[in-house]
């Protein structure tokens, strides 16, 4: 059992499951070895971790901003989602709020993000499958590439249809109109539950958190108000910074876990004539973070929740293209050649680099054939940055 070297009295202590069992014999010394590599677990904290810039500069959202207004700031600053808070308050040195409409200007008022203040997380993925929603018509039955252990499916399900001119007046309206709060209220439960993290905890804290809360991106709280974000991303960086001191198990390859551990291999597949819409829906659907999409049974790209970051009112229409045609939008053009995959025989820290390095939530795992002098790649799997997280987490219960 690990305790949190944070003394806040709300953290919970990370405790041994049942679910970890099929990780002991592979540890041996795999995971204990080096001083160092403990010392990065235990006594880095979430402050020396997260990114600077976050830190520095928290994008936050008021409750009250419009949803094309709240696309558009996540869209100019690059990210997937942020913090929503109540109704915006300035503060002056005293702790009194008054709301900036009314007031609040000179220099002894300063914007703080205050715990209490906080509404929760929300991003372009819940803003587009309300938006989805909007358009759905009838159930129509889609034939499907579904696992490696089925060649189809026939599933029905409601898809995008064509938004005629009076529904894209209705759209544009509720962009125009409609506040953040509304959606948000409208979400399902995980996006606004209070998962958040000290400025204080440790590594092994920030991954236990991450790990288990279905956001990928966590506030970080100090002397009870938010100061920034932190993200999978940052946790895997800072491992890869660090790669010269990790434990022996992070250069074993993939194939030394169990596959049930570390691989989707309930993965979907898409033809690159499919439409966006139709490709997120089934990834909200499904719960996946990314659809492979095949040609001639061979993987030619993927459609991931990366692939929507940029949209806001100006674009959301092009989620109506086919998913080849939408990907050239964004400068992501269907060639097998610029997949970033890797294989069972790749090491667990040379996938986390490449995840990193591309900036990608994870990354598809093939498995190279040859069959009658012709090669193709067959699909193992998907591995993600949470499921990353998820086996480190485990691991780290057993120290």
């Amino acid at each position: 059992m690990l305790i949190n070297s944070n003394n806040n009295s709300d953290r919970k202590e990370i405790e041994q499951d049942d679910s970890i069992k099929p990780l002991i014999p592979l540890l041996s010394n795999l995971f204990f070895e080096d001083k160092r590599w403990l010392d990065l677990v235990f006594h880095t904290s979430v402050n020396e971790i997260a990114n600077k810039k976050s830190l520095n500069n928290l994008i936050s959202i008021d409750s009250h901003t419009t949803v094309g207004d709240t696309m558009v700031i996540l869209k100019n600053n690059n990210i997937f989602s942020a913090p929503i808070f109540k109704e915006n308050c300035v503060y002056n040195s005293q702790g009194q709020s008054i709301r900036v409409d009314n007031g609040g200007e000179g220099d002894d008022w300063e914007n703080k993000h205050y715990l209490s203040d906080y509404i929760g997380m929300l991003g372009v993925h819940e803003i587009i499958a309300f938006m989805i929603g909007i358009f759905f018509e009838e159930k129509t039955s889609y034939q499907l590439n579904y696992s490696p252990y089925s060649t189809s499916e026939t599933i029905e399900i409601e898809t995008w249809k064509l938004p005629k001119p009076k529904d894209i007046s209705k759209n544009s309206q509720f962009f125009k109109d409609t506040p953040i709060l509304d959606l948000l209220n409208l979400a399902p439960p995980n996006p606004r539950k209070m998962d958040y993290i000290f400025s204080t905890d440790n590594m092994a804290m920030a991954i236990k958190v991450l790990s288990e809360s279905k956001l990928t991106r966590l506030p970080i709280v100090k002397d009870n108000t938010i100061i920034g974000i932190l993200s999978r991303t940052d946790i895997l960086s800072k491992l890869v910074s660090n790669k010269q001191i990790l434990p022996e198990i992070f250069h074993k390859p993939l194939s030394y876990f169990p596959r049930q551990h570390l691989l989707d291999s309930d993965y979907w597949s898409i033809y690159p004539d499919t439409t966006a819409s139709f490709a997120f829906h089934i990834m909200e659907k499904k719960e996946k973070q990314s659809v492979a999409i095949v040609k001639d049974k061979q993987l030619v790209s993927n459609f991931s929740l990366t692939d929507i970051k940029g949209i806001d009112e100006s674009n959301i229409l092009d989620l109506n293209l086919e998913i080849k045609d939408y990907l050239e939008k964004i400068n992501k053009s269907i060639d097998k050649n610029k997949i970033v995959s890797a294989t069972l025989n790749t090491s667990l820290i040379d996938v986390i680099q490449l995840i990193v390095q591309h900036k990608i939530h994870g990354l598809w795992i093939l498995r190279p054939t040859n069959q009658d002098s012709n090669h193709h790649d067959e699909i193992e799997g998907f591995i993600s940055y949470k499921s990353i997280l998820d086996i480190i987490n485990n691991l780290i219960k057993l120290l």
